[in-house]
């Protein structure tokens, strides 16, 4: 039954669209950091990856190891963070997650690393994440049960975005 409800949840968001976002508006800044030509140019499987994950609620980026989706990702959040700095409004809450420790320090490493290949405003850059956190750890395991957490569906994570490494 759970598994049923939760494969249910997630086809529901993959299929919805992210209120309130104007892909007329981000164009532009798209365009910039998924650019469709020269050395930092990401091939046409990122940019649509990129494309989905901005306009989805939810998004599966894959790929093997050397296939861009750690660059993907820092782009697609660059872009969300810079489109709310531009509206006025605060950068989004990121919140980074990993199933291991070991993968929350590679995942922390690797945005780190990408941050200094993108075309934004240092402000941009600065308000992107490289804090992480293991899942079990952010969703809080409530003692006793090792499923049951404190952040569920009906008390979900104050976040906007989620990213979920491995």
């Amino acid at each position: 039954q759970y598994q049923q409800t939760l494969a249910a949840d997630l086809s529901r968001r993959a299929s919805e669209t992210v209120d309130g976002l104007d892909p007329r508006a981000m164009a532009p800044a798209f365009s910039r950091l998924f650019p469709t030509s020269g050395e930092r140019a990401p091939d046409v499987r990122q940019r649509f990856a990129g494309a989905v994950a901005l306009l989805r609620r939810l998004a599966v980026i894959s790929g093997g190891p050397g296939t861009g989706k750690t660059t993907t990702v820092v782009r697609v959040l660059a872009l969300l963070i810079e489109q709310a700095l531009a509206a006025g409004h605060a950068a989004p809450r990121i919140v980074l997650l990993a199933p291991t420790g070991k993968a929350a320090a590679r995942l922390a490493e690797s945005l780190t690393s990408g941050i200094s290949g993108i075309d934004c405003d240092d402000a941009v850059k600065a308000a992107l994440p490289t804090e992480t956190s293991t899942i079990h750890r952010r969703l809080g395991t409530r003692r006793g049960s090792p499923t049951s957490f404190f952040h569920d569906a009906d008390n979900p994570l104050p976040a906007d975005v989620v990213l979920v490494d491995e």
